[in-house]
């Protein structure tokens, strides 16, 4: 008896504790399933700036839940930015940035790359997070993680309130 409740206990534990690497995976195949749609409903072009950044950004539903939001952001440090937000049900499961910084050295600019890309899983926490600057691995910070992370809940919230408003108007 004991031994058949260890196995029950291992079976229950393995099923409902899948691991990080399936919970990775399970992401990355929404994600690519949401890029792969092409019948998607385009939402309106959005503007959104604060002290430090300005950015306009299109949201796109399927089948009117907000699936992804297309991102320009420009910041006050002569950066730019294009970003993708990846949602399932209003939660974001992916958050991928190519961001440009240009710094004035010598009457030319240089040029700064980082390609960031952090999934999350259904909970909200981190699975994978990734930054390459100038093509060289660098560790992502939980603050720059958590800054990425509110913005884009800040720009799912408006366009989740255009959505609602534009529906009002049907």
């Amino acid at each position: 008896m004991r031994y058949l409740t260890l196995i029950f206990f291992s079976v229950v534990l393995n099923v409902a504790c899948a691991s990080k690497e399936e919970r990775l995976q399970k992401q990355m195949e929404k994600v690519e399933d949401i890029k792969n749609k092409y019948d998607m409903v385009r939402g309106n072009k959005l503007f959104f700036s604060n002290d430090s950044i300005r950015t306009s950004f299109t949201y796109f539903l399927d089948n009117d839940e907000i699936a992804i939001i297309n991102e320009e952001m420009y910041t006050r440090n002569l950066g730019q930015s294009f970003n993708l937000h990846f949602y399932d049900r209003t939660k974001t499961i992916c958050i991928e940035l190519v961001q440009m910084n240009y710094e004035p050295k010598e009457n030319k600019f240089d040029k700064h790359t980082a390609d960031i890309s952090i999934f999350f899983d259904d909970d909200g926490d981190v699975l994978e997070s990734r930054k390459l600057v100038n093509n060289k691995p660098q560790e992502m910070e939980k603050d720059e993680i958590s800054s990425i992370l509110n913005h884009s809940k800040k720009i799912l919230q408006l366009s989740l309130e255009d959505f609602k408003e534009q529906n009002k108007k049907k």
